[in-house]
């Protein structure tokens, strides 16, 4: 199962003259990340926002250019400028309610560190892509031309939810099959909790984010809160869509749990992430959304360990959140999808939209609210 991703890979015809928005935090993040390494992507609106058959990559655009185009790896950096960590510390130091005076207290300044990094890198990253609208490309290989829009989640809803809804609408008056895949901010999402950072396991001291003791249980508060963003952003995107939008919900990454120790990854099997996914996947239902749900995959292999960055995973279990072979999930994640949307093998079922062999279908036009 664990095989490299190979170049060669052709994405499904269904997706032929469609429009793919993914809506979520780095687990879905990861999946655009390789379907755009996989195959020819141009920018969106390349002709208004690069120099002529540029690919993609972070440079050159042109200053009246509504849509950036960049890439994840090109956003994320931006969030570790001055400007942006002076900006983004006040406003999560604000959020935590955390004042002066706290910061002097030798109980919880470990404390500290974790949650102003997890929570302003989160609240950086949902600025960053929210403002401009996520980043786009648009696709093709062999028969299948497409489009694709990302844009970072740290909370399940937020304040560019309408922004996105807005995105959406106009993609289906441009006709063809339109599908939206929401994951929502996923572990994000618990970071504006104080509490969230204090919980510290192990000789490491991780936080919730990749270690949980065995008998450690969620508030109910922190539960309550999630579900409460999980419904409103379903109910944005289940309703006011013409017929030709297809809304679907993805769950989180589960993979094997391990036995070997008192503590789990809050992503493996019946850990924390599990049952928050069984309960969205009744909020979906109740809203008529459809599932996507990888965990018969992913439950079959075992994650490789995040060795770098905020959070290393150094639990036999990996990291689930970004250790999955994506040549295995993406083409299983976009076939479920043509089947949740009813859309054919062959060619999107209904599609009005007719394009020549050589043409990428175009995203350009004023989107409303950008």
């Amino acid at each position: 199962m664990a095989l490299p991703p190979s170049p060669s890979w052709v994405p499904p015809i269904c997706l032929d003259g469609s429009h793919l928005f993914f809506f979520g935090y780095s687990e879905v993040g990861r999946h655009v990340t390789w379907i755009r390494e996989q195959l020819d992507c141009l920018p969106s609106c390349s002709q208004q926002c690069t120099s002529s058959g540029s690919k993609l990559a972070g440079g050159s655009y042109i200053g009246s250019c509504k849509r950036f185009n960049l890439t994840v790896s090109s956003v994320t950096p931006m969030c570790f400028q001055a400007g942006a960590k002076s900006r983004f510390t006040r406003e999560a130091k604000g959020m935590l309610n955390m004042s002066s005076r706290d910061l002097k207290h030798e109980a919880i300044r470990l404390s500290v560190t974790a949650a102003f990094t997890e929570l302003r890198d989160g609240l950086c990253r949902e600025n960053r892509y929210g403002g401009m609208g996520g980043i786009n490309a648009s696709c093709m290989h062999a028969s299948s031309k497409f489009n694709m829009n990302y844009r970072w989640k740290t909370f399940q809803s937020d304040g560019y939810d309408a922004g996105d809804q807005a995105r959406v609408l106009e993609a289906a008056r441009r006709g063809g099959p339109v599908i939206v895949i929401l994951e929502g901010g996923g572990p994000h999402h618990f970071a504006k909790f104080p509490e969230h950072h204090r919980v510290r396991t192990g000789k490491t001291k991780q936080t919730l984010f990749t270690a949980v003791e065995d008998g450690w249980r969620m508030p109910q508060t922190w539960v309550d809160d999630y579900m409460m963003g999980t419904k409103a952003l379903l109910r944005r995107h289940a309703t006011a869509y013409p017929s030709n939008v297809c809304v679907l919900w993805k769950t989180m990454h589960i993979g094997p749990r391990s036995n070997n120790t008192s503590t789990h990854h809050p992503s493996v099997v019946n850990g924390l992430h599990h049952w928050l996914n069984r309960l969205a996947i009744a909020a979906a239902q109740d809203a008529r959304v459809g599932i996507l749900d990888l965990s018969d995959l992913t439950m079959t292999m075992t994650a490789t360990p995040k060795l770098t960055g905020a959070h290393a995973a150094v639990s036999a279990e990996g990291d689930p959140y970004h250790g999955f072979p994506q040549g295995v999930l993406v083409p299983e994640l976009l076939q479920r999808a043509c089947s949740r949307c009813s859309l054919s093998v062959h060619r999107p079922s209904g599609s009005p939209m007719v394009l020549p062999k050589d043409v990428i279908p175009s995203q350009c036009g004023t989107a409303p609210g950008t």
